[in-house]
């Protein structure tokens, strides 16, 4: 995990949040690479959703999705369990696999 002083500011804010909402609209630049620490440690450069996906890993949540509008749904894949998990939760919403 990220120390706090290392995380961007939307990151701190997103995670201070989580128990207040319980849906996030990102906007901006969500295409550009973010910094992100992996299982190992390593911090690498990833995708947003894999870091959002890796942040809340670290607050508990078991399963993350994604929608986008070209592929539709799909689970993140950070670790094979989180994945399986994200299979199964589209599953049982009735949502096709992206």
């Amino acid at each position: 995990m990220l120390e706090a002083e290392y995380k961007p500011r939307w990151l701190r804010d997103f995670v201070r949040f989580l128990p207040l909402k319980s849906q996030f609209v990102l906007s901006g630049n969500v295409r550009d690479l973010q910094i992100a620490v992996g299982p190992s440690g390593a911090t690498t450069p990833a995708p947003l959703h894999r870091t959002l996906s890796l942040e809340l890993a670290t607050q508990g949540y078991g399963a993350t999705i994604n929608y986008d509008l070209v592929s539709g749904f799909s689970a993140t894949e950070t670790s094979t369990a989180e994945l399986q998990a994200g299979r199964a939760l589209l599953t049982r919403l009735g949502l096709t696999l992206g």
